[in-house]
């Protein structure tokens, strides 16, 4: 299992497509950027990065059923950038 440290975002979940866990897929910020984590069975996968097109961000929003403006507060903080 990879670990990846950082902040998780509230209120993004999903379900996973790994092990089949529902609301277990958790999005996490940091230095690097968005990460998925499930907690369930541990599957981590990279899901953005500062250097990606924003625009993607709209789809981890509906995908992780959070509003787009609280997604780019998160990303907003000093901590992160």
């Amino acid at each position: 299992m990879f670990r990846v440290f950082g902040v998780k975002v509230n209120g993004a979940v999903r379900n996973c497509n790994e092990c089949g866990g529902e609301d277990t897929v958790e999005l996490i910020v940091n230095v690097q950027g968005l990460w998925s984590r499930c907690r369930r069975c541990g599957f981590t996968e990279w899901e953005w990065s500062w250097r990606d097109n924003i625009e993607y961000l709209k789809y981890l929003s509906e995908n992780f059923n959070i509003s787009l403006e609280k997604l780019l507060q998160v990303l907003e903080e000093p901590h992160f950038q």
